[in-house]
């Protein structure tokens, strides 16, 4: 059944025309931008340009490790640098980084200087841990000495029990993948194992 208001032309839409080039406002026109005279005189205000009283600068000490586990984290000297506030540990020792900049220590003081020359008084110490980077298909060695669980290891012990036993089948799976390091298609497979849970 047609819809008479849908396919009924609408009455202004065959009937309208563009207003001659002397009667438009802004099409075709020069249209000056209200930002523009304080950004070419150079009096245009940025964030970088704000200075509030009490105001303090931030700086973060990033782990330069893809992976690590943090050993010690020694902030004594930052603590009695000229212009600290203050010191809040992200990471704890005992954490383990999966990825390279990852935060692990903050700095607030009086201005970017003393927030930066603190940041190079902090002292972190890294276990690195092994990882794997790769565009492609991982080795065949990527998952250490045990290798990467395989396919045919995660489905054969799921396939055989009962359903109250998946889940945790699952859960351990998923250990072991992220322990060894398995194959994205590996992954994949326990992802869609969790369907189950």
């Amino acid at each position: 059944m047609p819809n008479q208001d849908r396919d009924a032309p609408h009455p202004q839409s065959s009937n309208y025309a563009w207003p001659d080039a002397e009667h438009r406002t802004l099409i075709g026109k020069r249209v000056p931008r209200v930002d523009g005279p304080a950004k070419v005189s150079g009096q245009a205000k940025y964030t970088y340009d704000v200075h509030r009283s009490g105001m303090l600068y931030g700086k973060v000490v990033r782990c330069p490790y893809a992976h690590a586990r943090i050993v010690s984290i020694d902030t004594a000297a930052a603590e009695k640098a000229p212009g600290v506030k203050a010191i809040h540990v992200v990471q704890q020792p005992g954490t383990t980084i999966h990825w390279a900049g990852d935060d692990v220590v903050a700095i607030a003081a009086i201005d970017e200087l003393a927030a930066e020359d603190a940041s190079r008084l902090v002292k972190v110490k890294y276990e690195q841990l092994p990882h794997l980077v790769s565009d492609a298909e991982p080795p065949a060695d990527a998952g250490g000495p045990a290798g990467p669980m395989s396919e045919h290891d995660i489905w054969d012990t799921t396939d055989l029990m009962a359903d109250e036993q998946v889940a945790a089948d699952v859960d351990e799976a998923w250990g072991q993948l992220s322990r060894n390091r398995c194959s994205a298609g590996s992954v994949k497979k326990v992802r869609n194992a969790e369907r189950y849970r």
